[in-house]
C-alpha cells in the first residue's frame, strides 16, 4: 500500500492467498476515504495512475453540489499519459475498440485538466468543450479564482485514483 506521497506503507507477503487477503482487508480502512457531497470544487490528484487518468473521476463527480460545480484533475507525472492498449487513444481520429466515453455528469460545470510536462488535449478524453487544459498551476488557481471571487466549499483528494468513499 502506498501513503499520499506514493511511498510505499505496507508490503505483503507469504503464501499468495494469505497475503492477499490480509492486504485487502488493510486496504479497506487504509483508502476508505469519507464521503463528500455539496462541494464547489473537488480536486482529484491522480499521483501514480498515467494510463488510466480519469479513474480519479470517479471519486471526484460525486462530490460536485447538484446545483453545479468545478472538478480540478492533476494529471502531473512527467512520463505522460501510458496509452491503454485496451481503450487508449491512436493518433488523432481512432480509439481503442474498448474505449468508453467519460461522461461529465450535468452538475460538473468545467473540468479542469492540469499537467505542466505535455501538451493539453493529447487524447486524454473524447472532445467536450467543458473540459480545459492547463500546463501552469498558477493558471488553474487564477481561473478558480475568477469564478469564485469570494468563499467556495473545496474537497481535495490526494490520491484519487485510490481512495475510495460509501
Amino acid at each position: 500500500m502506498v501513503n499520499r506521497r506514493g511511498e510505499t506503507v505496507a508490503a505483503y507477503a507469504g503464501d499468495m492467498k494469505a497475503a492477499y487477503d490480509a492486504a485487502v482487508e488493510a486496504a479497506k480502512s487504509h483508502y476508505l476515504t469519507p464521503a463528500a457531497r455539496e462541494y464547489d470544487i473537488a480536486v482529484a490528484n491522480t499521483l501514480s495512475a498515467n494510463n488510466v487518468t480519469s479513474i480519479g473521476l470517479r471519486i471526484a463527480f460525486p462530490a460536485i453540489k447538484k446545483s453545479g460545480g468545478h472538478v480540478v484533475l492533476i494529471a502531473n507525472y512527467p512520463e505522460g499519459l501510458v496509452p491503454h492498449y485496451l481503450t487508449g487513444r491512436w493518433g488523432t481520429q481512432t480509439w481503442a475498440p474498448q474505449h468508453h466515453r467519460i461522461d461529465i455528469p450535468d452538475a460538473v460545470k468545467r473540468l479542469l485538466v492540469f499537467n505542466k510536462f505535455h501538451k493539453p488535449g493529447s487524447g486524454w478524453f473524447d472532445e467536450d468543450d467543458r473540459i480545459l487544459y492547463f500546463s501552469r498551476w498558477e493558471d488553474v488557481i487564477n481561473h478558480l479564482q475568477e469564478l469564485y471571487p469570494s468563499e467556495c466549499k473545496v474537497v481535495v483528494y490526494p490520491n484519487a485514483e485510490i481512495q475510495y468513499s460509501r
